[in-house]
C-alpha cells in the first residue's frame, strides 16, 4: 500500500496529495553488488535508483532509506560533499550511508557522518538486509511526525479558510479520525493559535486570521 502525503502546492497555495516511494540510492555499484542490493529488499515497494552518472544526486533528491556506495568509484570531491551536507543539516537526515567494503577513503569524512563500511562481500550480502529494515523503521518514525506536521498545518488552513468547519469534515478532509484531528488542535493551541469551539458552527479563528499563519 502506498504512503500518501501532503504538501502545499507552490504555485495554487493548495494542498497536494502525493504517494511517498520508498528508495534506496546507490552509486558506483558492480552488476553483481547491485545484484544484492535487489535481492535484499525488505519489501518490493521499495525502488533503488542508480545515481552513478551523478554523485550530487545521492544527496540532492529526496529522502532514501539508505545510500549505498562502492567506495572505489568516489572521489575526494565527493567525500567533501557529503561532510558539507550532514554538517549543513546536522544529521537531520534517517537515511543511512553504507559502504559496500572497507576504504582509507572513509577516514575524511567527518564523526558526525553516520556510516557503516563492510569488511568483506559475505558480510554485505548477509547483513544488508537487516540494515535496510533498520533504516526503513526509522525512516518510518521521521515520515510520521513529517506527517504530523503537515496534517496540523492542513487543520489550521481549513479552518482558516472555512469559519465553522465541524470536526467530522476536517476528519474527512484530512483523511484521519475525529481524535487525531482533536489532537492537531490541541497542538496548535500549544503554540499560540487561538482556535475557538462553537457547538452549533464549529471550529474557527477570531476574524479568521491566524496567528501562526502570519495574519496579524
Amino acid at each position: 500500500m502506498k504512503k500518501v502525503k501532503y504538501a502545499v502546492h507552490p504555485q495554487t497555495g493548495k494542498m497536494t496529495k502525493f504517494e511517498i516511494i520508498d528508495t534506496v540510492f546507490t552509486y558506483g555499484l558492480s552488476d553483481k553488488e547491485k545484484g544484492i542490493v535487489e535481492k535484499n529488499l525488505p519489501n518490493s515497494e521499495i525502488e533503488v535508483y542508480d545515481c552513478t552518472d551523478c554523485f550530487t544526486d545521492v544527496i540532492a533528491i529526496g529522502n532514501p532509506i539508505a545510500i549505498i556506495i562502492n567506495p572505489d568509484s568516489i572521489v575526494a570531491d565527493d567525500l567533501d560533499l557529503i561532510n558539507w551536507y550532514y554538517k549543513d543539516f546536522n544529521g537531520a537526515y534517517s537515511e543511512k550511508i553504507i559502504f559496500t567494503k572497507q576504504s582509507d577513503k572513509t577516514n575524511s569524512l567527518e564523526n558526525y557522518v553516520k556510516f557503516i563500511a563492510f569488511s568483506s562481500e559475505f558480510e554485505f550480502e548477509n547483513k544488508l538486509k537487516y540494515l535496510l529494515l533498520e533504516s526503513g523503521n526509522k525512516k518510518k518514525k521521521v515520515d510520521n511526525y513529517s506527517d504530523t506536521i503537515a496534517q496540523t498545518i492542513r487543520v489550521l488552513a481549513e479552518i482558516r479558510k472555512h469559519d465553522g468547519i465541524t470536526t467530522a469534515k476536517l476528519a474527512e478532509i484530512v483523511e484521519r479520525t475525529p481524535r487525531t484531528v482533536a489532537r492537531y488542535i490541541n497542538n496548535l493551541e500549544c503554540a499560540g493559535e487561538l482556535i475557538m469551539y462553537d457547538k452549533k458552527k464549529g471550529w474557527s479563528l477570531p476574524e479568521g486570521k491566524s496567528i501562526l499563519w502570519g495574519d496579524f
